[in-house]
């Protein structure tokens, strides 16, 4: 090992642990060599923003719904695109829910897209 730990700048490796490995070693190394700064539930829990209630999301008209579903259905990305821009366009207040749809729409998750109009759909 020692050989290897002086082999140069040709080296594919920035440090090494022996075994056993102790985790709070392993976390410390991964800190100095990535400059990562590590966050605890706590602290996440104390943040103002997990404090704040979320905002309240508009949900969408009963016939847009059943409209994005049944492009969803039959695949047409394009028609969900355009049905969407046209939501957006004609309720404003539905800027969240239309922009959460646009971003499964645009990752072509169609299990995921109608999963969450179906769920629009029973509030």
């Amino acid at each position: 090992m020692e050989e290897e730990r002086a082999a140069g700048p040709d080296r594919f490796f920035d440090d090494y642990m022996i075994k056993p490995i102790d985790l709070r070693q392993m976390l410390e190394k991964f800190h100095t060599l990535l400059d990562i700064e590590w966050t605890t539930r706590d602290e996440i829990a104390k943040a103002p923003s997990a404090l704040a209630p979320p905002a309240p999301v508009k949900s969408l008209a009963p016939d847009a719904i059943d409209a994005l579903i049944r492009l969803g259905q039959i695949g047409h990305f394009r028609g969900i695109s355009a049905a969407l821009d046209e939501i957006e366009a004609a309720s404003p207040e539905c800027a969240a829910a239309v922009a959460e749809l646009r971003a499964i729409a645009n990752s072509f998750n169609l299990t995921r897209f109608l999963t969450v109009l179906d769920a629009q759909r029973r509030t």
